[in-house]
C-alpha cells in the first residue's frame, strides 16, 4: 500500500478487481474492513477489469461506507489518452458505485513521468480541459457520496468456489488473480446486469450473508444499514460447484418465505463444510428441482412453492435469457424501453440511482463511440 494512500485512509490491494482474490489479497470484502475509503484501481486501459469494480463498491455497501474511491488512468497509453478519456473512464466508474476520484500521474516534474499518462497542467493536450473536468468531477462526487443506493438484486459472491478451486503453484495457473474454475462466471453475470440488461445489483459475500444485517422479510432480503440500506427482491447464485451449507440454508429460508432465487450455470453439489455434501445436494434439489450432479441441459428450469417462492435455473446464461428471467420475476427500478443495443462494446449506457437527503439522484452514463 502506498504511503500517501495509507495516511488518507484508503488503499489498493493487489488484483482488487480480478476474478479471484485468493493469491492476491485473500478476500476482497474483508480487506476493506480496515480502510475508511474502499478503493479500486482503474488502470491499464479503458474498461480493463470493468466487471470487478462492483466488488469494491459492494463491500462499501455492506460496511455502510459512504465514499468509494478510484485511482484512475494509471498506465493508460499516452498517445491515445485525451480529454475525452478523462471523462469516459470516470463516468464508467461513477455508474459502478465510485464517488471519489484520484487521478494517477499528477507528476510535479513532467520530465520524470515513469508511468504515463501525464495528467496535469504540464500536459499541453490536457491542460485546457482540466478546469471543466475538475468542476464536473467535484460536482458528481458531491452528489453521489453517501445516501442509499437503490439495487434490488443480490448476486452471491462465490468465495467458497474461488478458494475451493485454487491450487498454489498449479502449472495451469495463467497469472495471478485469474486461476478460477471453468464454472466461475460471477463477473460475467455482473457484466450482463450492468452493461446489457441495465439492472443494478450488489454482490453479497456468502459469509456476511449469515449476519443479522441481512434479514429475510416478506419475500425480500434486507440489508439493514444505518444509511445505505438495501432491499433485494431476488438473489442470484452464479456458476459453482462449492457453496457453504449454512449460506445455502439461509437461501432456502428465503425461498421458503416467497423469495426469488436464480441460478446461472453449474449448481453447487459440494459443501465448504466437511462432510455436508449430501445436505447441499438435497437443498439444491428442494429449491430448483434439479439434480446438481446431472449434465447441464439447455432448457431453463422453473420451480415454485405454495407461498410464491420462485426458483429459476438457467444452465447456459446469456444477456438475453437472463434479461427475460429478471423482467418476468423482478420489478425494475429503472427501465429502458426499448433497451438500447450498442453497436460497439466500447460505448456505454448505464445508470446508478441513489436516495440522499430524501431526494432521488439519477446518474446516467451515455457514451457513444465510433471506431
Amino acid at each position: 500500500m502506498d504511503s500517501d494512500k495509507r495516511t488518507q485512509g484508503y488503499g489498493t490491494p493487489p488484483g482488487n478487481y480480478d476474478p479471484t482474490p485468493i493469491d492476491m489479497n485473500g478476500d476482497i470484502f474483508k480487506f476493506f474492513r480496515h480502510t475508511a475509503i474502499p478503493l479500486t484501481d482503474a488502470i491499464i486501459e479503458y474498461q480493463f477489469g470493468q466487471n470487478g469494480h462492483k466488488l469494491i463498491s459492494s463491500a462499501a455497501d455492506y460496511y455502510d461506507k459512504p465514499v468509494v474511491s478510484t485511482e484512475i488512468y494509471g498506465a493508460y497509453k499516452e498517445q491515445s489518452f485525451d480529454s475525452l478519456m478523462l471523462y469516459r473512464s470516470a463516468m464508467d466508474l461513477f455508474s459502478r458505485g465510485v464517488n471519489f476520484v484520484v487521478p494517477h500521474g499528477m507528476w510535479y516534474n513532467p520530465n520524470e513521468v515513469y508511468i504515463p499518462p501525464l495528467v496535469s497542467p504540464y500536459s499541453k493536450k490536457l491542460a485546457p480541459a482540466l478546469p471543466a473536468y475538475s468542476n464536473y468531477i467535484g460536482r458528481s462526487c458531491m452528489l453521489l457520496q453517501g445516501g442509499k443506493r437503490v439495487a434490488n438484486i443480490g448476486v452471491l459472491y462465490p468465495f467458497e468456489e474461488l478458494s475451493g478451486w485454487y491450487r498454489f503453484e498449479d502449472p495451469k495457473n495463467p497469472r495471478q488473480g485469474f486461476f478460477v474454475s471453468p464454472e466461475t462466471n460471477y463477473q460475467e453475470i455482473g457484466g450482463f446486469l450492468t452493461n446489457d440488461i441495465r439492472h443494478d445489483f450488489t454482490f453479497i459475500h456468502p459469509e456476511y450473508f449469515l449476519d443479522n444485517k441481512y434479514e429475510i422479510k416478506q419475500g425480500s432480503i434486507l440489508l439493514n444499514n444505518r444509511e445505505n440500506n438495501q432491499k433485494y427482491d431476488a438473489i442470484i447464485i452464479t456458476g459453482c460447484k462449492v457453496i457453504s451449507l449454512k449460506t445455502l440454508q439461509k437461501i432456502k429460508k428465503y425461498y421458503d418465505q416467497g423469495g426469488v432465487v436464480i441460478s446461472t450455470g453449474q449448481l453447487p453439489f459440494k459443501s465448504s463444510e466437511m462432510g455436508q455434501d449430501e445436505k447441499v445436494k438435497e437443498l439444491i434439489f428442494e429449491i430448483f428441482n434439479v439434480n446438481p450432479e446431472a449434465p447441464l441441459l439447455s432448457k431453463i428450469k422453473f420451480n415454485s412453492n405454495t407461498v410464491k417462492g420462485e426458483a429459476i435455473h438457467i444452465p447456459n446464461p446469456n444477456g438475453d435469457n437472463l434479461s427475460k428471467t429478471i423482467k418476468r420475476h423482478v420489478d425494475s427500478d429503472v427501465e429502458f424501453s426499448p433497451n438500447p443495443i450498442l453497436a460497439t462494446n466500447m460505448g456505454k449506457f448505464n445508470y446508478i440511482h441513489k436516495i440522499k437527503d430524501s431526494k432521488d439522484i439519477y446518474f446516467f452514463l451515455i457514451l457513444v463511440m465510433t471506431l
